[in-house]
This record gives structure tokens, C-alpha cells and sequence, in this order.
């Protein structure tokens, strides 16, 4: 394949001056154009001499069975540095980086199982090293709809975990900052999420690039592209937390100006956890990203922004109305009850051998340690259905349910917090039967304390007077959440098969 180097951004005169060469900053900080990205070089799939070869390999998740295969892919390409102008507008800092990146890669076996859609995950960077997030929570949703998963390594910090973790095999991955460290753009501090997660010999910025170049090659015919074999028709973009924040950096900057055959480059975005943006390049001023109040733009295609119960005050202020337009598809849920970090995804996570072999020690962090307790509320499920509904609302235009917000009291003021119930748990928001018919009180914890930063929110069982005042006998128990779920099925808050889960388990439920 062709390797083009000339940015999809650039003005044609622009791209004259350029050629194969970088150019000084100063020429190249031009406002930006809508235009068709290049498509990166592929290498692989890379072949694995053992299973742990991979990092983040689906070990305890039965791929067999699902006839699913799990591939390892490396990119290359070269990749713009943005900054912000004047006029707020995104334009060019550094022209032409350079770059090698990873993909992990998951699909049905059987093309005929395929549904056509590729799920893109900018797998999460926060803990130093990747954490598909995502396909940790919906595998199963994943596998069950015939949709195709790609996972993109998306931070220089995870390039060094995994160099790390197999010198030889992730050798050739490569995040290189343009700029020399004398440059006076190539700043002492640099712009991070969570301390020591970005250097100056490295550049997050350059990512906004490689996300569209990936998009672009998922949708092309080029022989080599990962999926090749599969006849791929949408393309959805999410991400977890920190990556979530990625999407609404992309969407608000990036976005309107990327596009594949002259149409937009994903076909409906799902930013999950991600209270706001991330800064543009890493020299960029740092986000308060618990008191931004910068909305998701509207674009043309669908986006849905999920909030967890305790998150859902860090973009408290930068809520915006829903919208069903031509150029604003666009919904916000807050999940009462939900948890940022739960117990679930935890036991999908790499193995503590390989965690430890990439230099860390820090797996299970999602599930809180006692004396707290380890919140088990099922995001998975809604976020499942949320995935569905996104997916109806691009093939079909089916609308999604609008959902109520999480109530606060005391807004606008420091001490903010959620309204709660009489049995402690949040009013508003998406509603389920852990809330509505309720056997514990989800309260919020871990995140805003330093010795469980994940933790998130922890849950307090009912004692079994509690359980026997709210209800008499099992079936009466059983009954309440069984109407309760009907109803979710019915409003597409849950997938009847999540809800059917759903219904076994408070059948099996020792309530009271």
C-alpha cells in the first residue's frame, strides 16, 4: 500500500511546500479543511508463539465457542500535531509524524455470522498499560450480535508497557514527539490526565490522526486491512472513561473534518464515562475536567454520551439538551446506581503475571477491598442496550428513548451532590430494578479518596428486617423486579436477554 505522507488536512498549495519535509511551525499552523484521510500501512496479523505473546489476550473468555478469533495488527502512517488558533479553530502545529501503533483485533470466524459492524475502542490508558474496557464489559453483548471488535493502543505510556511486557515482539511501535527538546513548543510540563502518563520524547497528540486513519482503513478495500474477509458496513467509535474524554476531543476538533469517500469517517460514537475533553496536543493547557463545561458539538451522525452515578457530576456542567436533527443526533444518560469501576470487567483483565511482567502490580483495582464492598451493579447490561439502540438509530433511524437526568441538590455550588431517595440511592437517571426494587443503597466512594481511587461507588445491603418491611415473601420479591424489567425490555433500557438474566438472578435471590 501506498504509504501518504501529505496530511488529508492540508490545502493543496499547503501540500506543494510541504512535500516529504517538515516545515516550520509557523507554516504550518493553517486552519483546517474537510478532506479524505490516507489510509496507514498494515503489518500482520503478527503471528504469536504463545497466547500470552499478546498483551491483552482474552484468556478466560471462551473465543472457541463463540467461533470468534482474537489478531494482533500494527499500523503505520504519519500523523498531524493540532493546536487551537486564535479563533478557537483546530489547526496544524506539526505536520507529518511519523508512527506505529497496535490493534487488537476480534471477529466472527464465520463471515456469514458477521453483522457488519465494527465496534472501535480506543482501549483505555490510564493504568499505564491498555485496558480494554469495553470489551471487557460487552463481549457477550459483542459476540451475541456477530459484530466485530478492534481495539486501538492510543498513548505513548501503554507503547512502553508494552515494550515492557515483550521487547521483541512490540519493537517496532513508535509514538515520537517532532519537536526537539529544545524546541519552544516542546513544553517542560506536559499535559496529562494522571501524572507520569505522557513525556516529551513522546506526543499524545498525534492520535487524532491515527484514529481517523483507522477508521478509513476499516471502511476501504484495501487487501491488507484488518477484517478482510468480512464485508464491514458501520463503523462505531467508544470508549471508557479517559478514552470516552478521547471521543469528545475527537468529536468537538477532529471530526467535522475527517472524512472517507467523502462521508464521515465513524457511523455513530458512544462516549462512556468520559465527563469531558482532553487536551488537543500534550503542551496544551491542562482540562479541569470536573468543572468543564464544554458540551459535545453537534455533527451528523448520532452520538450518545452514558454517565455512570459517579461521574455524572463531572460533566454536570456541561449537560446540553438531547437532539434528534439532521445535524444534532445526540443523547445523554446518567445510570442511577452504576458504577465507574465494578466488579465485572475486573475479571476479564489481563493476568496478574502479565500485568507484572509489563512492570505493574495493579490488577482487580476495579473491585473495592474490604471493608467496602465491591460494587456489582450490572453496567454491562445497559450499556449493551445502549450499543443496540445506537446501531438501530444509524441503520434505521429509530430514536432512542430519552432517559430523565440524575437529580443534584445544592447546583452550582461546590457542595453538589445527588438527590437521594428513601433508601439512599440517586433519583433520576436511568432506572432498573437495583434502584427501583432495591435490596442495597449504592452510595458514592473510592473515587473522590485516595486509598480506592476506582472504586467508584460501593453498595450497603438491606438487613433482613429492611428486606422483609420492603417485601413480605420472595414472591412478591420476584414479581416486582420481574414488572420492572418488563417494562426496561419494553422501553429498550434493557436487551431481553440481559433482562431475563436479570429475572433469574432475583429468582435465585435469597430476598427475603
Amino acid at each position: 500500500m501506498k504509504n501518504v505522507r501529505v496530511s488529508r488536512f492540508f490545502h493543496a498549495s499547503v501540500a506543494l511546500l510541504l512535500g516529504a519535509s517538515f516545515v516550520a511551525s509557523a507554516l504550518a499552523q493553517q486552519a483546517l479543511t474537510a478532506g479524505n484521510v490516507p489510509l496507514p500501512k498494515v503489518v500482520g496479523p503478527v503471528a504469536a508463539a504463545q497466547p500470552s505473546a499478546i498483551w491483552g489476550h482474552s484468556w478466560n473468555i471462551d473465543l472457541a465457542k463463540a467461533r470468534y478469533s482474537e489478531q494482533e495488527f500494527f499500523v503505520s502512517g504519519h500523523a498531524n500535531v493540532y493546536q487551537y488558533g486564535p479563533d478557537k479553530k483546530t489547526e496544524i502545529r506539526t505536520p507529518d509524524v511519523p508512527y506505529t501503533t497496535r490493534l487488537l483485533v476480534r471477529a466472527p470466524t464465520d463471515p456469514k455470522k458477521f453483522s457488519g459492524n465494527v465496534i472501535v475502542e480506543i482501549i483505555n490508558m490510564s493504568r499505564g498499560w491498555d485496558l480494554d474496557v469495553m470489551w471487557q464489559m460487552e463481549h457477550e453483548y459483542i459476540m451475541r450480535n456477530g459484530d466485530a471488535y478492534v481495539g486501538i493502543t492510543s498513548k505513548p505510556n501503554a507503547v512502553k508497557a508494552l515494550k515492557q511486557f515483550e521487547p521483541v515482539r512490540y519493537a517496532p511501535l513508535s509514538w515520537p514527539n517532532p519537536l526537539p527538546l529544545t524546541d519552544p513548543q516542546n513544553c517542560t510540563n506536559v499535559s496529562s490526565l494522571l501524572p507520569k502518563d505522557s513525556s516529551r520524547d513522546t506526543e499524545n497528540g498525534i492520535f487524532w490522526d491515527i484514529f481517523s486513519q483507522l477508521g478509513a482503513l476499516l471502511k476501504s478495500n484495501a487487501p491488507d486491512r484488518p477484517l478482510s474477509n468480512l464485508k464491514v458496513k458501520y463503523v462505531y467509535a467508544v470508549g471508557y472513561s479517559q478514552s470516552g474524554m478521547y471521543l469528545t476531543t475527537y468529536i468537538n476538533a477532529i471530526e467535522p473534518f475527517a472524512l472517507t469517500k467523502n462521508k464521515p469517517i465513524f457511523d455513530g460514537y458512544l462516549v462512556a464515562a468520559g465527563p469531558g475533553p482532553v487536551p488537543i496536543n500534550q503542551c496544551a493547557p491542562k482540562v479541569d475536567f470536573r468543572n468543564d463545561s464544554t458540551p459535545i458539538s453537534p455533527i451528523n451522525v448520532p452520538v450518545i454520551k452514558a454517565m455512570t452515578n459517579t461521574d455524572f457530576l463531572w460533566s454536570y456542567k456541561s449537560r446540553r439538551p438531547d437532539g434528534d436533527g439532521k445535524d444534532d443526533r445526540y443523547r445523554l444518560y446518567e445510570i442511577a446506581g452504576s458504577s465507574h469501576g465494578y466488579v465485572y470487567p475486573g475479571s476479564f483483565e489481563p493476568s496478574v503475571a502479565d500485568i507484572k511482567k509489563a512492570g505493574f502490580d495493579n490488577r482487580f483495582s476495579y473491585g473495592c477491598v474490604p471493608p467496602r464492598v465491591g460494587n456489582d451493579f450490572p453496567d454491562h447490561y445497559f450499556f449493551a442496550a445502549i450499543l443496540k439502540n445506537l446501531d438501530l438509530w444509524v441503520r434505521t433511524g429509530v430514536e432512542p428513548p430519552r432517559g430523565s437526568l440524575i437529580e443534584v441538590v445544592n447546583a452550582d455550588t461546590p457542595q453538589i451532590t445527588a438527590k437521594l431517595d428513601q433508601y439512599g440511592n440517586a433519583v433520576g437517571g436511568v432506572r432498573s430494578p437495583y434502584v427501583d426494587v432495591p435490596t442495597d443503597t449504592y452510595y458514592p466512594d473510592g473515587i473522590n479518596n485516595t486509598d480506592q481511587p476506582e472504586c467508584g461507588m460501593s453498595k450497603a445491603p438491606f438487613d433482613q428486617a429492611k428486606l422483609k418491611e420492603l417485601y413480605p415473601t420472595h414472591q412478591d420479591y420476584v414479581a416486582k423486579v420481574d414488572k420492572d424489567v418488563d417494562r426496561l425490555v419494553k422501553e429498550r433500557w434493557l436487551l431481553k436477554e440481559d433482562g431475563d438474566t436479570i429475572k433469574a438472578n432475583a429468582a435465585a435471590a435469597n430476598v427475603p
